[in-house]
């Protein structure tokens, strides 16, 4: 009789297959990086709990431990669009901030500088025209997919204020940066805490293992609950289950929310979808009046055509 029954990773098999993975990316980084990365990285969230259900990861999340690190990772890459600058780009500088806990990568539209001075202004990606942006990545091919016959070269495909998309299934999470444990607080579903290191190599807790064992979605609080409602659809078609208690746990932390306000907004919205969201995000930038249910309601209504998307 055959034996159809998936089973999940073993340990080891879990850690080679990330050591594999993340060993080829490190070394695509500068030398003088590749120790630093290597001794600062932790890989957390759904590839681990993909494997322990018998699956390989569509992607792999790597968080850093020090923002002093992801910064020095983020403008390896950034110099790589830098490089190529045009004096007739409309976007003319991008540059990755180091916030202490975080790493904000951000850029300044051409022309802003004034005349005979250094002041510079800055902003978020999700305040740019999105069409702006896109065909800034498509000029220097960096959404250029990989041949079948091409080996892993973890080129950037995006980046947002946030992360840095590689090609190959790499995503570097710049949004919050410190051990696992401190990582683990802006997560929201219990299942995405289990987490390995190189130091350390595959930790797992109790309480992450009975819900992946059981596909059901736990919430133990999220600073981007709505980031956190998307993500159940997902989960759903996975064959993964929720129970009305945790649903309304995540419309209790909604409910808290100042949406408002534009920087919270903001905030919330950033990394859920860029296509649609960033979109939204630009049209209520230039939009001088205040930001209310009708007019979010229309212009939500205009950027996902009646309910589709997402």
């Amino acid at each position: 009789m055959t034996d159809d029954v998936k089973r999940g990773f073993k340990r080891r098999t879990i850690c080679d297959t990330i050591e594999y993975k993340i060993g080829k990316w490190i070394k695509t980084l500068p030398k003088e990086l590749q120790d630093e990365v290597k001794n600062d990285y932790i890989v957390t969230g759904g590839a681990i709990a993909s494997m322990l259900l018998g699956d390989l990861p569509n992607d792999y999340d790597i968080y850093f431990q020090h923002s002093s690190v992801a910064q020095k990772v983020a403008a390896h890459y950034l110099n790589i669009l830098s490089g190529n600058e045009d004096e007739n780009d409309r976007i003319s500088k991008i540059e990755a901030v180091d916030q202490g806990d975080r790493v904000v990568i951000m850029i300044k539209s051409a022309g802003v500088l004034e005349e005979n001075t250094n002041s510079a202004e800055y902003q978020y990606f999700e305040d740019q025209d999105p069409r702006l942006v896109e065909e800034y990545f498509k000029k220097w091919k960096l959404n250029k997919p990989r041949r079948e016959a091409e080996e892993e070269t973890f080129r950037p495909a995006f980046i947002t204020s946030n992360a840095i998309t590689l090609h190959d299934g790499i995503q570097l999470i710049m949004r919050f940066c410190g051990d696992a444990a401190e990582i683990h607080k802006n997560f929201d579903f219990i299942h995405c805490t289990n987490y390995y290191t190189n130091w350390d190599e595959l930790k797992l807790n109790i309480d992450a293992l009975e819900a992946i064992l059981s596909r059901e979605l736990k919430y133990f609080g999220s600073r981007y609950p709505i980031c956190s409602l998307f993500r159940i659809r997902k989960f759903i078609r996975r064959g993964w289950t929720i129970t009305a208690g945790e649903i309304f746990k995540i419309s209790y932390d909604i409910s808290k929310l100042d949406l408002d306000n534009y920087e919270t907004l903001r905030d919330q919205l950033v990394g859920v979808d860029a296509a649609y969201f960033n979109e939204i995000l630009h049209k209520i930038k230039e939009h001088d009046g205040p930001i209310d249910r009708t007019y979010l309601f229309e212009l939500i209504n205009r950027v996902f055509e009646d309910g589709e998307g997402l």
